[in-house]
């Protein structure tokens, strides 16, 4: 039989964002400069009349934390009558932002609108919202309350190609006074985009844009700020600007790696000075690798910090395949879709080419969609090769991956007895387990999420968040950086394994805090503490046990070796075998055995250190010879 091969390739990214107190000097900071001049409000900001204030950038999709991949611009800036914003926003060539709220307080956030939320002081207490649409329609709430009603000012152009707008909030409508130069809040900028692919945000929030605990931390200046300007990935380069500052140090970091930055010798600009670096990321083919890379941009001046942002990076492939198979219709449905910055549809000969025993059996060219879009190809059934099935591993992953849950049988039904025979616990009975308890939890790894360690002592080694699920439910952990340097490379996705950690909760559910991993092709080896034999007086005869003594023998180890034989009318004497007939626990020992006395009459004995140290979680466990016992 032939076997057809075809590509998938997905691109997973999700990172975790903690609370930010303002004592916390690695959460991110702004610095938002004094402006001398009012802008002119009409939304349609005109060249230089900007320029004094601070450049925001990096902004990341929410839900995901990456960068978008088209980034808007937008500029911050502080006057004594209030606090001001400007945003412009890209569109697809020829359109224009979607909008149709009109009435003051309105569904205005539900348009492409720009969103500032304002904490002042940064207590986390209650926060500032002001939206503005593509039409200029004002939403505002406090703590998100509509009936709280300011006076602010705010104009938008939709034109297009692209929108902008232009906020001024008086210090009076957030509740206070102006500023003094040092002061700090907790400020976000949102955007509703639907060109974009959604929202967009400033700070680093995952859920919730009213999460003023996740709010970036902004400190006042009359002095010197900086800001994210740009992110060029098919120059490879990042631009930082600083303001009012000749001499600052500018620092980017890709994984925990700095970057060189070099100061561009003219600016054009008598406020800022441009800094760029390489990001410098890894090649594959002649193509930057395809992955998830963690960047931090830091920028100091005059000893103060100006600018801390970390952003989660993702990189698609170059060319990305996704084939469908339609049962009904008996065909494969195939998109393939371009990196348009790498292979532009209009400059670019895309074939696809199905190969069977290393022979093209279909090929085909692609022809660039219209619209610039991922392109589509239908393959009938009757134009494709037979092909035997692929394995059941294989085809069990992929039913998880796309349907949820495994639809020709769960991967852990063929090792059942083995996950009974170690485990301590399930992912069930963690509820039931006080935090810091110590267990052995098997099952197959469902995710697993890595990331650089940040600060401390193993700052720039990668620690993991991964979900381990067993024929009960599901749990999900995490691994830090020590024991992932050394068992990270078991826990991959779709692996069967063991892991030993500790109960950890957060809030009402338990967790997983991993402190070891074991293959389950190494559990024998490395979990075993004995092997035992139950017998009744019948099966314990000459031929049985001289078969089990060779047996023994031959599989020569460290593990004790425990023989329980009933007796009518006596009951049952367990027998502990002498150290020439210790063994070396395996799988192959396991059958061998269960062979000459029953599947079910032999196990192996966990450690009595295994999870809670009461030989196998609670479960009734062989004991040792005690008086009166056969010792042989």
């Amino acid at each position: 039989m032939r076997r057809l091969t075809l590509s998938l390739t997905a691109l997973w990214a999700v990172s975790v964002a903690l609370a930010g107190p303002l004592a916390d000097v690695d959460w991110t900071q702004l610095t938002i400069p004094r402006l001398v001049a009012l802008p002119d409000l009409d939304g349609r900001i005109s060249d230089g009349e900007w320029d004094r204030a601070a450049p925001v950038g990096g902004f990341t999709m929410l839900g995901d934390e990456t960068l978008s991949a088209t980034q808007p611009e937008a500029w911050l800036g502080w006057h004594e009558r209030g606090l001001l914003l400007a945003a412009r926003i890209p569109l697809p060539p020829g359109q224009k932002a979607r909008a149709q709220a009109t009435d003051f307080d309105g569904t205005v956030w539900a348009d492409d609108s720009v969103e500032l939320h304002v904490d002042r002081g940064h207590r986390h207490e209650r926060h500032y919202q002001f939206v503005v649409n593509a039409l200029g329609t004002e939403f505002d709430s406090l703590a998100g309350d509509k009936a709280y009603n300011a006076s602010w000012h705010a104009a938008a152009t939709n034109e297009p190609g692209q929108w902008a707008c232009e906020l001024l909030i008086p210090w009076e409508a957030m509740g206070g006074g102006a500023p003094q130069p040092a002061d700090r809040d907790g400020l976000n900028v949102a955007i509703n985009a639907s060109s974009l692919g959604g929202i967009l945000t400033l700070s680093p929030i995952s859920a919730n844009l009213h999460d003023a605990a996740r709010f970036a931390h902004v400190t006042y200046t009359d002095g010197p700020a900086a800001g994210w300007c740009g992110l060029d990935l098919d120059g490879n380069t990042a631009t930082a600007a600083v303001l009012n500052a000749k001499d600052a140090k500018v620092e980017l970091t890709v994984d925990g790696r700095p970057r060189t930055v070099t100061q561009q010798p003219d600016s054009g600009s008598a406020v800022s000075q441009y800094y760029v670096t390489s990001l410098d990321l890894p090649q594959e083919q002649g193509f930057t690798r395809a992955g998830r890379y963690q960047l931090e941009l830091r920028a100091r001046a005059d000893g103060q910090t100006l600018l801390v942002q970390r952003v989660a990076l993702a990189v698609g492939p170059p060319v990305e395949l996704q084939v469908s198979a339609y049962l009904h219709r008996q065909e494969l449905a195939t998109t393939v879709a371009l990196q348009p910055g790498t292979f532009p549809w209009p400059d670019s000969t895309v074939g696809l080419q199905v190969v069977a025993d290393g022979q093209a059996v279909v090929e085909r060219t692609i022809e660039p969609p219209a619209d610039g879009g991922p392109a589509r190809v239908t393959l009938p059934a009757d134009e494709l090769p037979a092909v035997e099935d692929a394995p059941r591993a294989e085809r069990q992953s992929w039913e998880k991956d796309l349907l949820g849950f495994y639809v020709s049988g769960h991967p852990l039904e063929e090792h059942e007895a083995v996950l009974r025979m170690y485990a301590t616990a399930t992912t069930a009975q963690l509820a039931s387990k006080e935090d810091g308890a110590e267990v052995i939890i098997g099952g197959v790894v469902d995710s697993v999420r890595s990331a650089v360690t940040r600060k401390g002592k193993f700052e720039g080694q990668r620690w993991a968040r991964y979900e381990l699920s067993d024929l009960e439910g599901a749990v999900g952990g995490v691994m830090f950086a020590q024991e992932y340097a050394e068992y990270g490379k078991f826990l991959r996705k779709d692996a069967i394994v063991f892991i030993k950690g500790r109960v950890d909760y957060q809030g009402n559910d338990p967790t997983l805090r991993a402190q070891q991993v074991i293959p389950i092709e190494r559990a024998h080896a490395l979990l075993a503490g004995g092997m035992a034999l139950d017998l009744d007086a019948e099966a314990a005869n000459e031929a049985t046990l001289t078969a089990l003594r060779d047996l023994c023998a031959s599989n020569h180890g460290e593990l004790p070796v425990y023989v329980r034989i009933r007796i009518p009318d006596e009951g049952a004497y367990t027998i502990r075998v002498g150290r020439n007939m210790f063994v070396q626990a395996s799988t192959q020992l396991l059958d061998a055995a269960g062979q000459l006395v029953g599947r079910d009459r032999v196990r192996f004995i966990p450690k009595r250190d295994n999870g809670n140290g009461n030989n196998n979680g609670g479960r009734r466990a062989w004991r040792r010879p005690q008086a009166g016992a056969v010792r042989a």
